[in-house]
């Protein structure tokens, strides 16, 4: 097995113009993690792992080695491409998920972490839309050309099968995962049961442990897809295959690909930053929006209030356009009612600041607002 490793490595190694270190890294919060030399600007692939039984960790390697061996494909003929998401596609995302959203708060998850718990999960979805169809390429590949694997892989994809399965079953996990995400990431663990077991031959039986649901019909509808294109798979198929997955499980503007020659990598959530120095500069007319916020909350009641700041925190999800004073949005809690982005972002420092005083907003309108109360208390 070692000189088979051993083979590949070299092979690779000359096919993508860069070393492979293996790694073992007990620090690890996953089993294993490949970090690609043109993704992390350095000379040279790691291929790390957690350790696990030694029978897992021949199968881990490989597969990274497969991996970085498809990416070097693509990259030569130029039809490597990356997965991003922008601001335009979370708003997408967002849109699609947002009753599920008021659910989550309403359920008690704390302002300050449904932001970040909803975008982290979008990414993931990301993640596992990317990886899905391309573990499936690159398990197959290893299934068909090297025959002494195989024993290695079953063990090891045996156990990324009982996960899987967890997942789907958890009644936890089902209930603080918004629908659509819940159904399509359902969906791609099944579809990826169905692909083990016809992988292995119709000895196991890991699609037939799922629980009835919408989310089979999905999950065959993609591996019917999969086995289509394995057909004739050819260089840069497994980007088609992410858009046809992307298609199937009514993803389609969550998430985009992306040329990308030189780097692949997943853009996964980075929010842009709230721009302070220009909010610096508007802070005349920032304490006068948290003057008119004062005054309008002043005859609501702090449950109403909170509704208010709550729909503005997840609007502010996507990003909330406080340069263009033409730039208008409205709001459910306030129908008949058209604001300003740095009307939003006053309303919703205010909210916070009356209904949860300790949470922490991100935007340093403290001195405008200690300005804002004086003038209030005066009035």
């Amino acid at each position: 097995m070692q000189e088979l490793l051993d083979e590949q490595r070299e092979a690779v190694q000359k096919q993508s113009g860069h070393p492979i270190d293996v790694v073992e890294d007990p620090t690890l919060s996953v089993p294993s993690k490949t970090e690609l030399a043109w993704k992390h600007g350095t000379d040279t692939h790691r291929i790390l792992y957690r350790p696990v039984a030694p029978a897992i960790i021949p199968h881990f390697v490989l597969r990274a080695i497969e991996h970085i061996a498809m990416e070097s494909e693509a990259r030569a003929t130029g039809q490597n491409q990356k997965f991003v998401t922008t601001p335009a596609t979370r708003e997408v995302a967002i849109k699609a998920i947002g009753r599920d959203i008021y659910k989550l708060r309403d359920m008690g998850i704390p302002e300050a972490a449904l932001t970040d718990y909803v975008l982290q999960i979008i990414a993931g979805l990301g993640l596992q839309l990317y990886n899905c169809p391309l573990d499936m390429v690159v398990e197959y590949r290893l299934y068909k050309r090297f025959p002494l694997i195989r024993p290695h892989q079953f063990v090891s994809l045996r156990q990324t099968q009982a996960d899987n399965l967890q997942v789907v079953t958890s009644k936890e996990i089902k209930r603080t995962t918004p629908n659509l995400i819940f159904a399509a990431s359902a969906a791609m663990n099944y579809a990826y049961a169905l692909f083990a077991d016809q992988l292995f031959g119709g000895k196991t039986a890991f699609a037939a442990q799922y629980p009835p649901g919408d989310f089979r019909a999905a999950g065959e509808s993609l591996f019917n897809i999969w086995k289509t294109a394995i057909e004739d798979f050819d260089t840069g198929d497994e980007y088609t295959l992410m858009k046809q997955f992307a298609e199937t499980l009514g993803l389609v503007g969550w998430f985009q690909l992306a040329a990308d020659v030189t780097e692949a990598t997943f853009a996964g959530y980075d929010p842009p930053p709230t721009d302070q120095e220009l909010l610096k500069q508007r802070e005349p007319a920032t304490m006068m929006h948290l003057l008119g916020a004062l005054q309008r909350f002043e005859t609501m009641t702090p449950e109403d209030v909170k509704r208010v700041a709550s729909e503005i925190s997840i609007i502010g999800m996507n990003g909330i356009t406080f340069t263009d004073p033409d730039k208008r949005f409205t709001l459910r809690t306030l129908p008949g009612e058209e604001f300003t982005g740095l009307q939003l972002l006053a309303m919703m420092f205010v909210g916070w600041k009356q209904v949860e005083p300790t949470l922490n907003t991100g935007l340093d309108f403290e001195q405008a607002f200690q300005a804002a109360l004086l003038l209030h208390r005066r009035t």
